[in-house]
């Protein structure tokens, strides 16, 4: 999935079919999605390119081995959706409650893998998403705390304001991450990885004075 190249297909889709339940191998290319209710529909192994789903509604949909490029699904409704290896690259995906969608009762790793995208304001709260890739990305005011993100990738991002408390952090790739606030003391940090100068900010809390 990480290194699958975006092929232009003959049989390319500008639309989603209320008549079609299933689609499997489908690109969509511009597709003009904003505050559109989509219910109940199965995307598999499918592309979406240059698509915009601002304030859409994914009900009850799932998306399995599916890849995002340059697409905004800023404010985006995912309720009961579910979602399994799907990759959002170079998107805008701002405000995003990912608590609201279902998630399997089983531990499965990399079931979001976020590059070069914006996930300002986004929840991502209780929810237990081990092996997560968030890299090169803009995760600003975003709220981790509760959850379980174990091993994930988060290297090269920025997280500005974002929280983390109770989180399991346990072999997670921080490195070149920037902005982040983490209590020692608050979460699970076995084996994490940091970037020597940012790996500062965790002594935050402490009172302590630095000096060189």
């Amino acid at each position: 999935m990480n290194d699958r190249i975006i092929a232009i297909r003959l049989n390319m889709k500008d639309r989603i079919d209320d008549g079609i339940a299933e689609y499997y191998q489908e690109e969509f290319n511009g597709l003009k999605c904003a505050d559109t209710h989509i219910y109940a529909k199965v995307f598999e192994d499918c592309v979406f390119v240059n698509c915009s789903f601002n304030g859409a509604h994914f009900q009850r949909c799932k998306f399995v081995d599916c890849v995002f490029k340059n697409s905004d699904l800023s404010n985006l409704r995912v309720d009961s959706s579910r979602f399994l290896a799907v990759l959002y690259e170079e998107c805008k995906i701002i405000g995003v409650d990912w608590t609201k969608a279902e998630w399997s009762r089983f531990v499965v790793p990399g079931q979001l893998m976020f590059k070069k995208s914006i996930l300002n304001d986004s929840s991502f709260f209780g929810l237990k998403l081990p092996g997560m890739i968030m890299e090169e990305c803009k995760v600003r005011a975003a709220d981790f705390r509760g959850g379980d993100f174990s091993k994930s990738d988060f290297s090269y991002s920025d997280f500005t304001e974002s929280m983390f408390g109770n989180t399991n952090l346990n072999g997670t790739d921080f490195r070149e991450a920037t902005n982040y606030r983490i209590d020692v003391r608050d979460n699970h940090l076995k084996g994490t990885k940091f970037t020597r100068l940012e790996a500062i900010h965790l002594l935050d809390g402490f009172g302590f004075e630095l000096f060189d």
